[in-house]
């Protein structure tokens, strides 16, 4: 009965973190923001 009520907690705690990151990425999505907000952080493809 207790690993069942662990792994619970855990399952929502998880669920939880997986909500934030959505609405995080949603949002930018659903407002049409196109703009890179840090454009020298990425990695040029040229070698």
């Amino acid at each position: 009965m207790k690993a069942k009520k662990v792994f619970s907690i855990l399952l929502l705690c998880l669920n939880l973190v997986g909500l934030v990151c959505l609405t995080y990425f949603i949002v930018p999505y659903i407002t049409h923001n196109t703009q890179i907000p840090h454009p020298d952080a990425i990695l040029s493809a040229t070698l």
